[in-house]
């Protein structure tokens, strides 16, 4: 048996990193590893097998992941920082930090300019537009095939994560975003959509300020001023 063709996908919390796995899953010949790893370790017949971790670790640019294909995402960060507001009442984990997500995105800059084998970057609100072709040519790119179906999420039970070893149920109703297991249940089980909605900002001053002030971001994301403005 051929072993299976390792996929990455990495970037910063609250990014896309677990819905994005979600819809390589629903190909047909990848196998999702339903858990927070770096390592693709599960033995498939599959053609590939894809794992994710919500961070970005400098080891991934390097020979240790050279068999790997790399996929980098990024969101817009006024929503990744409103959406960790909310998860954790504004009392953000000292991981998931400003300086931490501009050090992702001075990864993302940095290949962007010097392009890396096997690498492919993407950004989070570029993932819908005009019937996912962004997500459509990585995917010719890799080699895989698939059908318009796998963008048709509510027809798939998706799994963010397992908890105690199973599966939670799907809820009927939007929870709390602070009930982090079971919002990440019901979040990804919703339709296939851009979720950088303008309702959604939830920023206080120092972040805003920090955001549309910050090099990396602005190489990015130059319209983010603009985007505030908008509200």
């Amino acid at each position: 048996m051929t072993a299976a063709q390792k996929i990455i996908i990495f970037g910063f919390p609250h990014t896309g990193t677990t819905i994005l796995r979600n819809i390589m899953g629903h190909i047909e010949d990848v196998d999702e590893m339903i858990c927070e790893s770096r390592i693709a370790f599960k033995q498939t017949n599959k053609k590939f097998v894809v794992c994710k971790f919500p961070f970005t670790w400098s080891q991934f640019f390097k020979d240790e992941y050279k068999d790997y294909i790399k996929i980098l995402i990024v969101r817009n960060p006024l929503w990744v920082f409103s959406s960790l507001n909310k998860r954790f009442s504004n009392n953000i984990p000292a991981d998931h930090n400003m300086y931490s997500y501009f050090d992702v995105l001075n990864h993302f800059n940095r290949v962007t300019k010097e392009p890396l084998p096997n690498t492919y970057l993407l950004r989070y609100e570029d993932m819908f537009d005009n019937n996912y072709a962004a997500l459509k040519n990585i995917f010719d790119q890799i080699g895989m095939t698939y059908t318009e179906q796998i963008f048709q999420n509510t027809k798939f039970k998706n799994i963010a994560n397992y908890v105690d070893g199973t599966s939670l149920d799907v809820p009927d109703e939007k929870p709390e975003n602070k009930n982090h297991d079971i919002y990440r249940a019901y979040q990804v089980n919703q339709p296939f959509v851009n979720n950088n909605t303008l309702d959604k900002l939830d920023l206080n001053g120092i972040q805003t300020h920090m955001l549309c002030t910050n090099n990396e971001v602005l190489q990015i994301y130059p319209d983010i001023k603009e985007d505030l403005k908008n509200r």
